[in-house]
């Protein structure tokens, strides 16, 4: 195996779970899409023997499930072009390794993605696994806040909204638990009230985010809802930024 692909392969691996979880984690349970063309590549690799030819894909199936499942869109035709030269004899059998190696090196080679991947994870944990600050909302109840921030938004028809966004951990079972929704917003009401009231905001917009699988992984469902102060100093919930 060269010696780049120590260093291509873990970070193929990062940017695909960056994006993933910039573009489809919003998207709730579509963000798993990659899941099914990953399973087949793993399957079809191991069936064709893809490791046994000199191809730019010679990994074995869980390393492929791996790198499809993270980033799927240039992984999946990477994987259907090498398939295609294997199938029409363009591309070379590997060199066979001596009688006596082959088992070391393969487990020397496992073990090493096990590290890196061991390392990814304790990465991930140190500076991007989400923690918040629990907070007492009344009722014996308690809602992990994971921050507050200022932000500006645009819309064409609308113009710019200047906004008090508060991000917490939300009990959702789905985007239909309206409920659930409702009751942690006006739960957590208060404390946006009194942190828009320090920065000046007339706008409270709360991020219910919810983690249906693991914080592990980048797979979370998001909803919005939002507060308007109003001419008379009272908040007035909305479903929508503008109104």
């Amino acid at each position: 195996m060269q010696r780049w692909r120590v260093l291509v392969v873990p970070s193929l691996l990062l940017l695909g779970v960056y994006v993933w979880s910039r573009l489809l984690v919003p998207f709730g349970w579509v963000s798993l899409i990659a899941l099914a063309p990953a399973a087949w590549v793993a399957y079809d690799s191991r069936r064709i023997r893809v490791q046994d030819y000199n191809t730019s894909l010679s990994y074995g199936p869980a390393l492929l499930f791996l790198l499809t499942a993270s980033f799927f869109v240039v992984v999946l035709p990477w994987y259907l072009t090498v398939r295609d030269m294997i199938r029409s004899g363009r591309v070379p059998l590997r060199e066979t390794a001596t009688p006596s190696s082959p088992n070391v090196v393969r487990r020397w080679w496992w073990r090493r993605w096990f590290l890196l991947t061991a390392a990814g994870a304790a990465a991930y944990t140190a500076f991007f696994y989400p923690r918040g600050t629990f907070h007492d909302v009344g009722h014996g109840q308690y809602l992990e806040v994971f921050g507050a921030q200022r932000l500006f938004k645009w819309e064409s028809q609308h113009g710019r909204a200047q906004l008090l966004q508060l991000s917490f951990a939300s009990l959702m079972n789905g985007f239909r638990d309206t409920a659930t929704m409702w009751r942690e917003s006006r739960l957590l009401l208060p404390l946006a009230e009194s942190t828009a009231a320090r920065t000046g905001d007339t706008i409270i917009e709360l991020e219910h985010i919810r983690y249906p699988l693991s914080r592990m992984l980048p797979v979370r469902i998001t909803a919005w809802t939002y507060y308007h102060r109003g001419r008379d100093d009272a908040w007035a919930p909305s479903p929508t930024l503008w109104h």
